[in-house]
C-alpha cells in the first residue's frame, strides 16, 4: 500500500502539536449531470448494488441563481419544511444547528444564491422510523439548502423539505439539464 505522509504545523495550533494528513490515493470527482428520471433510477440502483441498501444518492442543482426556483418548486409537494440556523446570537455552538419555528421559506429565500448548496437527497429505505418521513412507503425525498443568514440572529440558515418519493418523477422533469450529482 503506497502511502504519503505529511506533517504540517497550523498557525495558531500549540507549539509541538502537528496534524498528520495521511494520503492513501488521489481520487477525482467526476461530475455527472443526469437528464432524466430513468438515468436517476438506474443511478439510485447502481449506487444501491455497490454500497448498500440504505445508500442516499444526493442530486445538486448545478447553478446558484437556480436554488430559490427550485426550493419553491419543492415546496409545493413539501410535507414538512424546516428552518434552522447556526451559530450566531441563538445558537449555544457554531457548530450544532438549531430550529427557528417562526421562520419560513419565504423568510429565508432571498439568501439562496449565497448557498453552498442546494439540491435533494434521496433516501429510498430508511435505517429507522425515528419520524414520520421515515415510514412514508418508498422512502422519502428530503431538498436542502445551507446559506448564509442576514438576520444579525444566526450566522447561516438551513432549509430542510420532507418529500414523498411519489413526487421524484416531477421534481427530475422540471429540472433535468440543473441536477448533477458526483462520482469518485
Amino acid at each position: 500500500m503506497n502511502i504519503n505522509m505529511k506533517l504540517r504545523r497550523y498557525p495558531g495550533s500549540s507549539p509541538g502539536i502537528s496534524t498528520i494528513l495521511i494520503f492513501k490515493k488521489c481520487y477525482c470527482m467526476i461530475i455527472i449531470k443526469l437528464s432524466d428520471i430513468g438515468d436517476i433510477q438506474s443511478y439510485i440502483k447502481d449506487q444501491i448494488e455497490l454500497t448498500g441498501e440504505y445508500y442516499r444518492p444526493q442530486f445538486d442543482i448545478e447553478c446558484k441563481t437556480d436554488y430559490a426556483d427550485f426550493l419553491r418548486y419543492c415546496e409545493q409537494f413539501s410535507e414538512y419544511t424546516q428552518v434552522d440556523g447556526l451559530g450566531g446570537k441563538l445558537g449555544e455552538s457554531s457548530f450544532r444547528r438549531y430550529p427557528i419555528p417562526d421562520k419560513k421559506l419565504e423568510d429565508v429565500i432571498h439568501m439562496s444564491e449565497t448557498g453552498i448548496k442546494c439540491g435533494i437527497q434521496i433516501t429510498p429505505k430508511p435505517i429507522g422510523k425515528i419520524r414520520e418521513w421515515d415510514s412514508w412507503e418508498g422512502g422519502y425525498i428530503e431538498g436542502f439548502i445551507r446559506m448564509d443568514a442576514d438576520d444579525g440572529q444566526s450566522n447561516e440558515w438551513f432549509v430542510w423539505q420532507y418529500i414523498k418519493m411519489d413526487y421524484l418523477e416531477d421534481i427530475v422533469e422540471e429540472f433535468n439539464d440543473k441536477l448533477i450529482t458526483f462520482k469518485l
